[in-house]
């Protein structure tokens, strides 16, 4: 009896496995869910429309998963009027942008920019952006970004999580 048992747990370890990692990694993609954004992070009354992804990095691509170093918010928003997010201390600008930052989903602009930024600091040319901090509404944690305006919308970058010294 107990080797049998022991065999279902081995077989079903083994299935569970084979399903987690034959996963094909795609990304959920981003939401339009403002409600659930409003939910994540703190931003201005005034967005009235958002479509945002949460990813990691390194993002996962299938087969085991490994550590992930950052967890990063890219979001594209419309403003009702000029909504203002918190201003970050100039010391701590500007930001490293992660590898995965440019979003297929983006605008052109904004992918663009971030296409320029990858894996190093913020691109200011333009002087559209600006360094911003937000609350994590779960931990009340202040997290660092930036916003950058283009074309009546506002990208908006946080770094949700970073490896710690």
């Amino acid at each position: 009896m107990l080797r049998r048992t022991a065999a279902v747990l081995v077989a079903a370890s083994v299935a569970a496995l084979v399903t987690v990692c034959s996963l094909d990694g795609e990304s959920p993609g981003p939401s339009t869910d403002l409600a659930g954004l409003r939910h994540v992070v703190a931003i201005p009354d005034g967005v009235t429309a958002a479509r945002w992804e949460i990813f990691g990095t390194p993002e996962y691509t299938g087969g085991v998963p490994g550590p992930t170093d950052y967890m990063t918010l890219v979001a594209e928003l419309d403003l009702a009027d000029d909504a203002a997010f918190a201003a970050d201390e100039p010391e701590r600008w500007p930001p490293s942008v992660v590898p995965e930052a440019p979003r297929r989903w983006l605008s052109p602009a904004f992918r663009e920019r971030m296409e320029r930024s990858r894996n190093k600091k913020l691109d200011l040319d333009g002087g559209s952006c600006r360094p911003v901090r937000s609350r994590v509404r779960e931990s009340g944690r202040i997290v660092p970004g930036f916003t950058c305006r283009e074309s009546g919308k506002t990208l908006l970058y946080l770094k949700l999580q970073a490896p710690t010294a």
